[in-house]
C-alpha cells in the first residue's frame, strides 16, 4: 500500500491545465517540507490533482499557505 501525509508549505501557486483527449482538468503546484531531522535541508514534491480536486486547488490553495497533503507517491 502506497500511502502518505505530508505537512508542507506551498512554494508556487496551483496551475491548471488540462487533458488533450477528454479537457479533464489537472493542477500542480511545488511544495517544501522539513526533513526528519533538524540538520536535514528542506525537500521539495510536485504536487498533482486531477478534476474536481484539481479546481479546489486553484480556487483555495496560494504560495506561503501551510497544508496537509494526503495521497500516494509515485517517482
Amino acid at each position: 500500500m502506497n500511502h502518505c501525509l505530508i505537512q508542507s508549505i506551498i512554494k508556487t501557486e496551483p496551475q491548471m491545465r488540462y487533458t488533450k483527449e477528454n479537457q479533464t482538468p489537472i493542477a500542480e503546484m511545488f511544495v517544501t517540507f522539513k526533513g526528519l531531522r533538524t540538520d536535514d535541508p528542506l525537500s521539495e514534491l510536485k504536487v498533482c490533482g486531477w478534476g474536481t480536486v484539481a479546481k479546489e486547488m486553484v480556487d483555495n490553495l496560494k504560495e506561503g499557505q501551510k497544508i496537509i497533503l494526503e495521497g500516494r507517491l509515485r517517482m
